[in-house]
């Protein structure tokens, strides 16, 4: 008596290390998370400063598409994203199953009830091992990340809204892989625990029967048992397969939607106005930075944006090449210079202006923008992922509301010189 009595008080010490020991990865774990959200507001603080007129939702938004475009462009990250993203989703399943087993066993007979603490380890190995795919896969990819966005740093001075600083993306990688390492470690934990027999045995709410000669009340109550057990592991999947299909990493952004869109006919090309080019130019401009086009519509429809076109006084670009030069307004800062987008034949570019107040009076020479072959070849860098088929522009925006909206919104300032 005093020896089980021994035994059962060391299962509750162990038990009771096991629930301290992972409390304390968990809080180290939310301590690296805490720390990653704080060094990306230290960035949008930073563009912030530089980029007076966006809101810091626009900024991340922006930073998300645009990392979103560098990821499109690398197969192999991708391809671990998604596996990354599908262990996890194993992981969840798997524990939820854990859970499950763990605090409403389904009733067994005598013979199969040893059969339920296996399945609740096997269930926790499972995510555990999930798990820790997942983590190794993500450092992967924020390894790539930081030394993909370390050589972006190069195209980019730090006035640009994609600029991290270096100390930045070091102090990131560091926190994420602090953060994997607390993960792994609670998985690890758990699973050792479960196999040497630390956890508690998943026996509350079995019915164990002992022969097959039942009373008719305890096949009542088994059964009843068993229809509980189901009910609540049937709900348990559907509320976990709920939850992930809201945080479903995969939703698409404005400009991949875009891309996608077919080609509008050459006739509907050719029937645009200078306005119709405008508003299209403005709402691509917003879903490169991550804003849907019913959002940009409301930005144009709230007043203050203009667009400019700008002459080719010295007859140097080719019939039908322009440029437009797209401004904001406001009481406090007078008009400023978002962006401008050159047309050269079929083709649409753009490319960022850096909220500039500066008077235009010889567009090309104060942009240093040359002209080859008949077109404006600017010296900056385009903004990343914009060059798009004009034609592709009036199929993803001509037909929707938010075009005749931005269309109504937006007025039409002097035209500039070449």
């Amino acid at each position: 008596m005093c020896a089980g009595g021994y035994t059962e008080t060391k299962t509750q010490e162990d038990t009771m290390t096991i629930l301290i020991m992972t409390g304390v990865l968990l809080i180290a774990a939310g301590f690296c998370g805490v720390r990653l959200y704080m060094l990306q507001a230290q960035v949008v603080e930073l563009q912030l400063n530089t980029h007076k007129m966006m809101f810091p939702s626009q900024i991340k938004a922006a930073r998300r598409a645009y990392f979103r475009g560098l990821l499109r462009e690398a197969y192999q990250q991708k391809l671990k994203r998604n596996w990354a993203i599908g262990f996890i989703v194993v992981a969840v399943i798997a524990a939820g199953f854990a859970i499950n087993v763990q605090f409403n066993a389904i009733a067994v007979d005598e013979l199969g009830n040893g059969l339920i603490p296996l399945m609740r380890n096997v269930a926790i190995s499972a995510t555990a091992v999930a798990m820790i795919s997942a983590v190794l896969l993500g450092l992967s990819l924020a390894n790539w990340q930081m030394q993909t966005l370390s050589q972006a740093n190069q195209d980019h001075d730090a006035t640009d809204l994609y600029f991290t600083p270096q100390p930045v993306l070091t102090k990131q990688l560091l926190w994420r892989r602090e953060l994997g390492l607390a993960i792994s470690a609670i998985s690890v934990l758990l699973t050792l625990s479960a196999w040497v027999g630390w956890l508690p045995d998943p026996t509350p709410g079995t019915v164990k029967i002992q022969n097959s000669a039942v009373q008719p009340s305890s096949t009542t109550s088994s059964s009843s048992s068993a229809t509980t057990a189901s009910s609540t592991t049937s709900s348990s999947a559907s509320a976990g397969s709920s939850s992930w299909q809201r945080t479903d990493p995969n939703t698409e952004y404005p400009i991949d939607a875009m891309k996608e869109a077919k080609y509008a006919s050459a006739s509907a090309v050719k029937a645009l106005t200078d306005s119709d080019l405008a508003s299209l130019y403005f709402l691509e401009y917003w879903a490169l930075n991550g804003i849907q086009d019913s959002e940009a519509a409301g930005y144009a429809q709230a007043g203050g944006y203009s667009y400019q076109v700008v002459k080719d006084d010295q007859n140097v670009l080719t019939s039908g090449d322009t440029i437009m030069v797209f401004n904001e307004s406001s009481a406090t800062k007078g008009q400023i210079h978002l962006f401008y987008a050159i047309r050269n034949g079929d083709q649409v570019q753009f490319f960022n202006m850096y909220n500039s107040g500066l008077v235009i009076t010889s567009f090309a020479s104060q942009f240093g923008i040359n002209t080859v072959n008949g077109h404006a070849a600017p010296a900056a860098a385009e903004i990343r992922d914009s060059t798009e088929p004009i034609a592709q522009l009036v199929t993803a925006f001509k037909a929707d509301d938010a075009f005749k909206l931005t269309q109504s919104g937006m007025t039409r300032g002097a035209d500039l010189t070449y």
